[in-house]
């Protein structure tokens, strides 16, 4: 007799303040969502797809948690979830663990292992979970008591017809009958308590479960082709009371019912606020009200089979998980949809380098979109295209210049560099289903495998030259990725396949591309197939059995053989030099809970790296920087870098569906991002959320990535475990009369008297507040000037300010946050506050109409003043530090802004500094004189051309005409220098709402790695004073000025295209605005510092106030 069960408990205890920060990567599921479930206060939803259960956030859409279920099973699938009856508790059953998962700081308490779960029920008070569990030919309801784990068995079945097992259980109203289907065998009712057998039911009847009013419900076909008949039985007559009949459409999701029937009761749900009978498919919502004898079919949007489906208690919503996959939320009574729960985020399917010496990465996405990442000795870019297209795949040639990819019977070509398509394509009159594609070594040949065939392209001629048939084999199952080669000359196509109704037996197969013959097979199992010896010889990967191999092209013969001594191959990637092989493993039975990646010398045939940090097996991997480096992408929904020498995870990097946006954090915490990126990702513990842009000023690192690849080691930042409660922040707002009123966005206020009062409260739990800062229309509120009351009142964890501040007329939108000890930014709290003036002709509005990254445009008031302060210094006291371009670049600018800014302001008042006047003292009497005369709707432009340094300090400076040496000359610094701290202040003193800051600051010559360090320090003090300040900050690259190759210019390369870029180049709707000449900067910097540098460098550019106009074009 087979062993019935196995089962025991695992206690484990957790408390909210123990948990871990967890980095969320708020991505979709990447699988079929099968389970749904909403918690019973309706704040969560739970979705599971094969061994993943997201948690999101309803209020906000959030994903909250990633619960991996590894729980020791070998390929574990959530196969149910219920919620407990107090709401305090969620059961989560894989096939062989349940675990009990809290809702108060979501941790794990209890874990509990049984053999071959299909199905758990809480009892109607809690206590008990009921269990459907066994193999089989038995099959078995169990409880357990869930206070000391405690398991009861209440009923064994010995299966007759049916080898599916229980596919549903339910209790009845009072919860002392606990109803088991068991499908071809009937339906089993017995006593909760005890398990003593009350009625046996037919199959016949179909009946799958109790209704909510202690009827039977019974599910089978109807008369059409696509009818689904449902009936209420009388449980003493078992006669139908009432039945209906859902029609289906053709393509409904009615196949899901015709072919499994248990998994189409996933698709069943009752809407706890009337009982009433909900059905999901493909584009429908079905309810069936059997206290109401009615049905009805509601349309709505769906991009997917419904394959799941739960109703919050309020029965309001109700929630879908689809094949697509997805998750989505609907308004039940009115029809609409709510939200698709889980950013773009880019799951990495494969990967291709442009070549192992190279830096560049071609990702290809479970959707078939594309990424392109290139990380470079000074900076990291991402480019990203969409297909929206699961079946479309990608390749990218060894020199990096060319892309590829199939798409809806065509092979289309594009330029990773910019992502745009080629005008030539390759149409071919199928569409196939394509697993992989791989350009020859030398660029000529492009071959992609489809299941049954490879097809070989021509690049050079762009044409199909040969579709190769492999007869009984079938290509690219078992994750086998990397399968095909081709010869440089184009004759010779190698593949690995696998033989139909073989259990996966597979074998080598060697083509001759021309007659499509095949020359010779061989019974193995190989991958990363390279032909050398001047194509005479193939080199490949043996997986099982894993080994080395040469063989002769001609004949298959074995040429040599080098086994490794592990058991089996999963993925790989082999260097160019074919010296080091990096791959996963597994089991021969597949098992993916080994998540190491093994590195190995194969001319030494020995172990050079483990690289440990994955939650499941690498499916693909791939060296970068001469293997020094390496990447990889697993089914835990990240790509990392490691750092083979040393054996460690550099940092994951997340990149977004159709996007350039990107992230990338260390373990430690240290991140760098795009801005758009910056604000998606986050950590959370327990149920709290912690945005990465609230740890901006301790783990914020610019050029993250060049900086490791360069081997920089970091000093250490604060442990993230030990991040205290975020702090918060909340406004107050008191006119000085009693005229306002408050509208329902964003809170509003109506002002006539042009003060308003604002008091901001701060609280930082388990810490104190150590800054607060208050916005008005992006600018930092003034601490220290005229026109502002502040009042301290601080407590241990509490702080607040009083401010009174002067309003523009129109609209004044204020923004409020704080800082705890620890740098901790808080959530911001928003406020307008609108002023009706008498006369707002000049009022400072917002006008319609966006800027290239789609934020609103500030109005400028013509009738204020622009004050602009110019700065070029090419003579400095020390002859050696003398520029040649500085003066130039400061006058050019100087005049285009000048006769530019009169477009859309009709004063300006000029500070022009150069040489011998551009001492600290010279520079700072300007700033003084702006501070004094500026008003809150004026313009402030500060431009800066001269050296900059990092001080010991690690504080940026800008170097006046009169220091004298930047080598070891900090207090010279301190006593002369311009800080960014300094800047910073006045930043904050000087009143103009709109301001931005230009600083072509070249640094002295060094070596790379200390320069790289230097220029990342910069960036982060400017980072630092632009988002403190709400203000703009443009910044050349740290290098240094290279002044015989720009003498053609004229200029530096920064000034000449921001001069360019001012001309009109930068123009969008006949506008030029801040947020334009960033992007053109960023565009147009790089390009022109290769052509005559040979090396790309890029400016830094932030800004956290509003954007404005610096031209409007006629």
């Amino acid at each position: 007799m087979k062993k019935l069960f196995t089962a025991f408990v695992l206690l484990v205890a957790f408390t909210a303040n123990a948990q871990k920060p967890e980095l969320v990567i708020p991505t979709r599921h990447a699988e079929t969502v099968e389970q749904v479930l909403y918690t019973k206060d309706g704040k969560y939803i739970l979705s599971a797809s094969e061994n993943i259960v997201k948690v999101w956030e309803t209020s906000s859409g959030r994903l909250i948690k990633n619960i991996v279920c590894r729980w020791g099973e070998a390929e574990p699938m959530v196969v149910d979830m219920d919620n407990a009856p107090d709401g305090k508790t969620v059961a989560i059953a894989t096939y062989r663990n349940i675990h009990f998962f809290s809702l108060d700081n979501f941790s794990v308490l209890k874990e509990i292992h049984m053999d071959e779960i299909s199905k758990i029920i809480y009892s109607k008070d809690g206590s008990e979970l009921f269990v459907a569990h066994g193999e089989s030919a038995e099959e078995m309801l169990s409880k357990i008591t869930i206070n000391n784990g405690n398991i009861t068995p209440l009923y064994t079945h010995k299966v007759v017809k049916d080898e599916n097992g229980i596919s549903n259980i339910s209790l009845s109203k009072d919860g002392k009958q606990l109803l088991a289907c068991l499908d071809k065998d009937g339906t089993i009712i017995v006593n909760s308590s005890n398990g003593q057998e009350i009625k046996n039911i037919p199959a016949e009847k179909k009946v799958i479960a109790f209704t909510p009013d202690d009827n039977y419900l019974t599910v089978g076909k109807g008369k059409q082709t696509y009818d689904v008949l449902f009936e209420w039985l009388n449980p003493a007559t078992l006669q139908p009371l009432w039945s209906a009949t859902i029609a289906y459409e053709d393509g409904d999701g009615i196949l899901d019912f015709l072919s499994d029937e248990s998994s189409f009761r996933r698709q069943l749900a009752w809407n706890p606020a009337n009982n009433d009978l909900l059905i999901a498919s493909q584009h429908h919502l079905f309810t069936i009200s059997f206290g109401g004898r009615t049905q009805a079919k509601l349309k709505f949007e769906a991009d997917g089979y419904g394959k799941c489906i739960a109703a919050a208690q309020d029965g309001r919503r109700i929630v879908l998980g689809t094949s697509t996959p997805a998750v989505n939320e609907y308004n039940l009574a009115q029809q609409k949809y709510i939200r698709r729960y889980g950013s773009q985020v880019f799951i990495t399917a494969t990967m291709q380098s442009a070549s192992d010496s190279s830096m560049q990465l071609l990702l290809n996405s479970d959707n078939g979109n594309i990424n392109d990442l290139r990380f470079d000795r000074t900076n990291f870019a991402a480019k990203g295209k969409r297909t929206d297209n699961s079946f479309s795949v990608s390749a990218l040639t060894k020199n990096g210049k060319l892309g590829a990819y199939f798409f809806q019977h065509s092979l289309h070509f594009f330029d990773p560099a910019t992502m745009k398509d080629a005008a030539e394509t390759i149409d071919i009159e199928e569409n196939f289903d394509l697993q992989e594609m791989d350009f020859s070594a030398n660029g000529k040949w492009l071959t992609a495998v489809h299941e049954k065939y490879v097809l070989v392209f021509d690049v050079t001629a762009k044409k199909l030259v040969a579709k190769i048939a492999t007869g009984v084999y079938e290509l690219g199952t078992y994750n086998n990725f990397k399968i095909a080669g081709i010869s440089g000359d184009g004759k010779k196509l190698i593949t690995y396949s696998i033989k139909e109704n073989s259990n996966g037996s597979g074998s080598i197969l060697c083509f001759d591309v021309t007659t499509g013959k095949l020359l010779w097979e061989k019974g193995i199992v190989a991958c990363c197939f390279r032909f050398i010896n001047s194509d005479k010889q193939v080199w490949m990967l043996q997986k099982d059995n894993p080994a080395v191999l040469t063989l002769d092209a001609a004949t298959g013969n074995t040429v040599s053989e080098k086994r490794l001594p592990f058991e089996r191959i999963f993925a790989a990637a082999v260097s160019s030099d074919l010296s080091r092989v990096a791959f996963s493993v597994t089991d021969q039975n597949f098992s993916y809970l080994n998540s190491d990646i093994q590195v190995w010398d194969i001319t030494k045939n020995e172990r050079i790296a483990v690289l440990k940090g994955h939650e499941f097996t690498p499916g693909d991997l791939e060296f970068l920087a001469n293997a020094n480096f390496l990447v990889s992408a697993s089914r835990d929904y990240s790509t990392r870098i490691w750092d083979i020498k040393n054996q460690r995870e550099l940092g994951k990097h997340i990149t977004f569906e159709g996007s350039d946006e990107w992230v990338f954090i260390t373990p430690d915490g240290r991140f760098d991002a795009s801005p758009g990126a910056l604000q998606t990702m986050y950590y959370t513990k327990g149920k709290e959320v912690l945005p990465l842009e609230a740890l901006y000023e301790q783990y914020y690192t610019p050029k993250l990535v060049s900086r490791l690849l360069a081997g920089e080691q970091f000093d250490p930042v604060p442990d993230i475990a030990n991040i205290k409660v975020r702090p918060s922040a909340k406004m107050t707002y008191a006119a000085a009369t009693r005229n306002l009123s408050v509208e329902d966005d964003m809170p509003t206020y109506q002002n006539t008297t042009g003060v308003a009062e604002i008091t901001v409260t701060a609280i930082a739990p388990g810490d104190a507040i150590d800054e607060i800062r208050l916005f008005q229309n992006g600018k930092v509120v003034t601490l220290s000037t005229r026109n502002l009351i502040v009042a301290d009142d601080n407590t241990a964890n509490t702080g607040s300010k009083k401010y009174t501040v002067n309003l523009l007329p129109g609209e004044n939108t204020f923004r409020a946050v704080a800082l705890n000890t620890q740098r901790t930014e808080s959530a911001p709290d928003e406020i307008a506050v609108i002023y009706n003036a008498g006369d707002n002709n000049n009022k400072d509005s917002k006008i319609a109409m966006n800027n290239t990254e789609g934020a609103p445009i500030a109005a400028i008031d013509r009738n204020a003043i622009m004050h602009l302060i110019v700065v070029g210094i090419n003579k400095y006291q020390n002859q050696n530090m003398r520029l040649n371009y500085a003066l130039a670049d400061a006058t050019s600018f100087k005049e285009e802004v000048e006769k530019d800014a009169k477009s859309v302001i009709a004063n300006i008042k000029t500070y022009f500094i150069t040489d011998n006047a551009a001492d600290k003292g010279g520079i700072t009497d300007a700033l003084k004189q702006v501070q004094q005369n500026a008003k809150a709707n004026d313009v402030f432009v500060f431009y800066y051309a001269g050296h900059g340094v990092i001080g010991k300090d690690n504080e940026f400076y800008l170097v006046p005409a009169d220091v004298s040496d930047l080598k070891n000359v900090q207090s010279e610094l301190e006593q002369k220098g311009i800080s960014a701290k300094l800047l910073q202040q006045y930043a904050i003193n000087i009143q103009a709402q709109k301001q931005l800051f230009i600083l072509d600051a070249c640094q002295s010559a060094g070596a790379f790695g200390a320069m790289l360090t230097s220029d990342a320090t910069q960036q982060k003090n400017i980072a630092v004073v632009a988002r403190s300040t709400g203000t703009h900050w443009i910044a050349a690259s740290g290098a240094q000025q290279f002044a015989n190759e720009f003498s053609s210019l004229g200029h530096g390369a920064f000034t000449y295209v921001l001069l360019e870029a001012l001309k009109g180049a930068a123009a969008a709707d006949d506008m030029i605005t801040v947020n334009n000449l960033k992007n053109y900067l960023q565009l147009t910097v790089p390009d022109l510092m290769k052509k005559y540098h040979g090396t790309p460098q890029y400016p830094a550019s932030y800004g956290f106030g509003n954007d404005f106009p610096d031209e409007i074009k006629k």
